[in-house]
């Protein structure tokens, strides 16, 4: 539906295999305090003798350790260089992490093990990391169409959001009952499926139900149509609900040129094709119809086509989500 995809991977848990070299650490560094192997819950203290105190060193003193030196889970780096080849797909790393101190220790995690690499911007003065790296604890808000990630509460929230959630199986995220891959070379495989077009509908359904309610457009009120719209009465007594539109005045021919248009686009591309299309390409394409008309162009209904493009813009802004028939 998008020529690109962007999608966010999750990093600990997910491509670096943090919890094992947590344990190693633990059980080097206390050898008389016990450990409840496997460990099969995201909230990992419980399993340590030491309860919540284990943070204060995964988080302190064993920090570098844990962020620079755990393994990449196998497989990983190859399905991110696989995704690197994919001309669709835009990476981005999102993870949240409590310091400062741990993001730099994860960004030279990520750099020497080849997931990331320092590139120039287009003036070489300043580099950048590629692909990005996003340190947040609320992936949801992040602009990604998809979330591979292991924990269950993260997607979840990405889920709810309009993201097409995928959980990367691990012992500790068994209450996901969601899409779950259990190799890397799967998502590459559902990415180049025709499911994963009904995914895209399906989560930019959700995305628009959730952008409705943000933005407090109601079917039921909110076009000034529903069960609380005021009476009024005419002069013969008749009454009715009063209306804030007055179809009675847009010009016929006017909407017919428009209905016109779009059986043609139906026609040519598909039904609903142009709720692919931003705005600003609405618009330009509108702005370039009304300059050949002005310039006596008439190889082209461009009249036509400029008021088609004008009200697929309007479209587009009032419902920026919504997709209307599938494709």
């Amino acid at each position: 539906m998008k020529d690109i995809i962007n999608l966010g991977i999750d990093i600990d848990g997910t491509i670096r295999n943090w919890i094992n070299k947590v344990i190693e650490v633990y059980k080097r560094e206390m050898p008389g305090k016990g450990i409840k192997e496997p460990i099969n819950q995201y909230e990992i203290s419980p399993f340590f003798e030491i309860g919540r105190n284990i943070y204060d060193y995964i988080f302190g003193e064993w920090a570098e350790e844990i962020y620079t030196r755990a393994q990449p889970y196998p497989g990983a780096l190859e399905f991110i260089g696989q995704l690197k080849k994919m001309n669709n797909i835009k990476i981005t790393f999102i993870s949240y992490q409590p310091n400062d101190a741990i993001k730099a220790f994860t960004n030279r995690w990520l750099l020497q093990n080849g997931f990331i690499y320092f590139k120039p911007r287009h003036d070489q003065s300043i580099y950048m990391l590629d692909p990005d790296v996003i340190y947040t604890d609320k992936k949801e808000d992040c602009d990604i169409d998809i979330l591979l990630d292991d924990c269950t509460d993260n997607l979840r929230k990405a889920e709810e959001n309009g993201i097409i959630a995928f959980a990367i199986q691990r012992d500790w995220n068994k209450d996901w009952h969601g899409r779950t891959i259990s190799k890397y070379q799967l998502l590459i495989d559902f990415i180049n499926s025709p499911g994963f077009k009904i995914a895209q509908y399906e989560a930019l359904k959700r995305k628009t139900n959730r952008w409705l309610i943000k933005t407090d457009i109601k079917t039921d009120d909110g076009l000034g149509m529903g069960l609380n719209t005021e009476i009024i009465t005419n002069e013969q007594g008749g009454q009715q609900s009063k209306l804030p539109y007055r179809f009675d005045l847009t010009d016929p021919l006017a909407d017919l040129k428009l209905a016109e248009v779009l059986a043609y686009g139906a026609e040519k591309y598909a039904i609903d094709n142009w709720r692919l299309i931003d705005i600003e390409s609405h618009l330009n394409h509108a702005m370039a119809h009304i300059a050949a008309f002005k310039a006596g162009d008439n190889t082209d209904d461009h009249l036509g086509h400029a008021l088609c493009r004008l009200h697929m813009a309007v479209a587009k802004f009032l419902r920026p989500y919504y997709l209307g028939k599938a494709i």
